[in-house]
């Protein structure tokens, strides 16, 4: 059994999915980089494309979210319309799988229009693009599945701990490749304004 088909028979996904997103996202606290990574499969082309990012400062909830933000946009942004357009249909079924409970908790909770015991305040801008993209054409289904319990979701926590590592080391160069120190700091620039 390949990877694809043993995640979509851990998480429970339906034969009627157009897309399928597999991600995780590595990070804690706002005061220490965030990463994310992820792959997505259009069924029907077959194609594969994975994701990857990162950000200098960024809670565990927002890098848990962005894989699926991050390959939607481009999806919609480069095939979902083309998509739909031959598949005769306004929308398009995209299940995400995720080994955080709390996303898919969160979005159960958005979907169904009520709290259901779970209050979405901090983060409501960023489901507000998935919100969105559902007003353009585009399905949600998100399920869990244990951490690194198949291939797909092993390179998703791959690809989301490099991502959060990498920011995390970025380093101004000079031209020569040698670090430097900025000789002005972020006070210093309008300070007047």
């Amino acid at each position: 059994m390949s990877s694809l088909d043993e995640a979509i028979r851990q998480a429970g996904v339906p034969d009627t999915w157009d897309v399928l997103i597999v991600g995780d996202g590595a990070g804690c606290w706002w005061d220490r980089p965030c990463g994310w990574g992820c792959t997505l499969i259009d069924r029907h082309l077959n194609r594969r494309r994975a994701f990857d990012g990162g950000m200098s400062s960024g809670s565990i909830a927002i890098a848990e979210l962005m894989p699926t933000v991050h390959a939607m946009l481009w999806y919609d942004e480069f095939h979902g319309a083309t998509r739909k357009a031959r598949l005769g249909r306004s929308t398009l079924h995209v299940h995400v799988v995720t080994d955080s409970r709390t996303t898919v908790n969160h979005w159960d909770s958005l979907r169904e229009g009520g709290p259901k015991g779970v209050k979405i305040r901090k983060k409501r801008p960023l489901w507000n693009v998935l919100l969105q993209l559902g007003r353009a054409g585009y399905m949600f289904h998100f399920h869990w599945i244990a951490r690194n319990t198949v291939g797909l979701n092993a390179l998703a926590d791959e690809l989301a701990g490099e991502a959060r590592d990498a920011i995390a080391g970025v380093k101004l160069k000079s031209s020569n490749n040698v670090e430097r120190k900025l000789d002005v700091e972020i006070y210093n620039i309008n300070a007047t304004a």
